[in-house]
């Protein structure tokens, strides 16, 4: 019977070291997997953070080769304008024809003639007459654009920009014309990112107001306030928001707004569980003195395209 005692203690003894193991072995797969989760990541925000560093760097380097190009621009224009006025039509220079034998030049305009001075009482001949050269054509000038065409130039891509942006409001007023609803609720799964910064999906009741994507754990339906096209309660607290606008001010008490951007396209260089694309929209927004990107995921992509649509209206959508 002892011995018998002794043999199950051990075999528990056993079990309780495998399952140990097993734990064990567990929570490195998932510190492995955090590890490299959290390694894409940083590479993805390294990228971005260098692509936009890319195009500052190119913007400054246009300023700087405009500055540069503007004193060439201006003197290659004094140029010109002198020129224009060396060679009008009625200024003409002609060398004295008194010398017999001599070359005489004759300059008309662009146009440069070159004729041969008979001697007195010497009969012409054919080859006298007909002396003169052909017109030498000065070489033309390297057209660069003045300071004038290039304001013009900035003035119509200003008002290029300016007729877009008129375009798209317009066309984001006739989209609440056509549908006045002023919130779009239902269930949606979106990824969040938990202990040992690992992402996981969570499904919440979503309503999307103008002001941003709010979340519940359920629909926020009561007695509160729900007029005025409002159909869930505004005064129910949410678990979560997503603000479309933020207004930060800084030490010197400026403000400096940062609007969010929706892309129905996500990349796996945005968001490290970007894997359906068809199915998935991101909003690019501000919170906590940083970018973020929310990744939601739709149950077909019809019904990606009804949200997306409805959150075009509040937001620019890529």
């Amino acid at each position: 019977m002892v011995e018998q005692l002794d043999i199950v203690a051990a075999v528990r003894q056993e079990i309780l070291l495998v399952e140990a193991q097993l734990k064990h072995s567990r929570e490195q797969r998932k510190r492995r997997r955090a590890e490299k989760e959290e390694k894409e990541r940083s590479e993805a925000e390294s990228k971005l953070a260098e692509e936009r560093e890319k195009q500052q760097q190119q913007q400054q380097q246009q300023v700087e080769q405009e500055k540069q190009r503007l004193p060439v621009r201006e003197s290659n224009d004094r140029r010109r304008a002198s020129l224009a006025e060396s060679e009008t039509p009625s200024q003409t220079s002609e060398s004295p024809s008194s010398l017999t034998g001599q070359v005489a030049v004759k300059k008309v305009g662009k146009v440069t003639l070159q004729s041969v001075v008979p001697a007195p009482g010497a009969q012409p001949t054919a080859s006298s007459d007909s002396a003169a050269a052909s017109p030498v054509e000065p070489a033309a000038p390297e057209q660069v654009l003045n300071p004038v065409e290039i304001k013009r130039q900035r003035d119509l891509e200003q008002k290029r920009r300016k007729t877009q942006q008129q375009q798209e409001e317009e066309a984001r007023q006739q989209a609440q014309k056509a549908d006045p609803a002023t919130e779009k609720g239902g269930p949606l799964e979106y990824f969040v990112q938990g202990k040992f910064k690992m992402w996981s999906k969570q499904k919440s009741f979503c309503v999307v107001r103008k002001a941003g994507i709010y979340f519940y754990k359920t629909p926020p339906q009561g007695r509160g306030n729900t007029k005025g096209g409002v159909k869930y309660d505004m005064d129910v607290k949410p678990d979560h928001m997503v603000p479309f606008l933020v207004e930060e001010v800084n030490s010197r008490g400026s403000k400096a707004t940062k609007s969010s951007l929706g892309s129905r396209l996500v990349t796996k260089t945005m968001h490290p569980k970007a894997e359906k694309q068809d199915r998935q929209f991101g909003i690019h927004y501000y919170e906590k003195g940083e970018w973020r990107w929310l990744l939601v995921e739709c149950v077909s992509s019809e019904e990606r395209e009804e949200w997306t649509a409805f959150t075009a209206k509040f937001i620019k959508f890529s």
